[in-house]
């Protein structure tokens, strides 16, 4: 018996309800951005905004070096690159563009759950083998439900 490579659809169908939905996703991870956009779109509520979360390693320089100049670097060849990938992907997608945000922010789970708070989201979707590789799962997943009191949709059926 083989896996389905659709999430169940009880899980998409509980999408319907929701209008303000949180997708973080690893920069290393904007190519399956696109998958889950069209196995969600269907789902979607007429009304619901899509909020794409970029999530970028933290800047860390070496403290003799200049600060300013090692910051500047990785805004451009780490945070910039991700916000124009996501752009690119969420732009030209069938949803109406009014209805997509797109941003990046550097860290992890504290940052999703701050990201959640500030747009006042009612779901965050986990869907990118970021959020659904066993490693993560235990350790981040429940380190964003002690940090937010929004609801966490898993879709770990989705072949990655």
């Amino acid at each position: 018996m083989t896996q389905s490579t659709e999430p169940s659809s009880i899980e998409l169908m509980s999408i319907l309800r929701y209008r303000r939905i949180l997708i973080p996703i690893g920069s290393s991870e904007i190519d399956y951005l696109d998958r889950v956009i069209q196995d969600i779109k269907r789902y979607l509520h007429p009304s619901a905004s899509l909020n794409l979360l970029g999530l970028c390693p933290i800047s860390i320089s070496d403290p003799a070096s200049d600060i300013a100049s090692a910051y500047h670097l990785h805004q451009t060849t780490v945070v910039n690159l991700v916000q124009r990938a996501l752009d690119q992907i969420a732009y030209p997608s069938d949803i109406d563009s009014s209805r997509i945000i797109a941003c990046v922010r550097e860290g992890g789970p504290p940052e999703v759950a701050a990201e959640a708070k500030r747009l006042h989201a009612d779901l965050i979707l986990l869907a990118t083998p970021l959020w659904t590789k066993k490693v993560w799962l235990h350790n981040n997943v429940a380190q964003l439900k002690r940090l937010t009191s929004c609801p966490i949709l898993l879709l770990r059926s989705l072949e990655h």
